[in-house]
C-alpha cells in the first residue's frame, strides 16, 4: 500500500476528517472539538501523541476545523509534531 493510502486509511477512521488539498497535498484536516487519539509504534514500543502536537492549528481564521499532523505526499509519508519547530518523522 502507497503511504498516500495509509494516511487516507488513517483518516478514514477519524469522524469528520476531510482531505485538505487546499492546504496542501496529502493533509487532512479534522474537528478541531475532537483531535483523535494517537499512537505511534516504533520497535515494539508505543509513543502516545499529545492532541496539542497533532493538532497544527486551525485550517483558516474562524474554522472549526483544524490541520491534522500526519500526512503524505509525493509517496513519503511524515508526521508533522505541531510548535513552533516542526520535525518532519519518515514513518514508511
Amino acid at each position: 500500500m502507497r503511504p498516500s493510502s495509509n494516511v487516507a486509511e488513517f483518516y478514514k477512521s477519524v469522524p469528520g476528517a476531510k482531505e485538505a488539498s487546499d492546504i496542501g497535498q496529502g493533509f487532512y484536516t479534522v474537528p478541531c472539538n475532537s483531535i483523535p487519539s494517537v499512537s505511534l509504534t516504533f520497535n515494539g514500543k508505543s509513543f502516545d501523541v499529545d492532541a496539542a502536537s497533532f493538532n497544527l492549528g486551525a485550517a483558516s481564521s474562524g474554522s472549526s476545523d483544524c490541520v491534522g499532523g500526519l500526512a503524505a505526499q509525493d509517496g513519503e509519508s511524515f508526521w508533522i509534531v505541531g510548535g513552533v519547530c516542526r520535525t518532519f518523522l519518515n514513518i514508511v
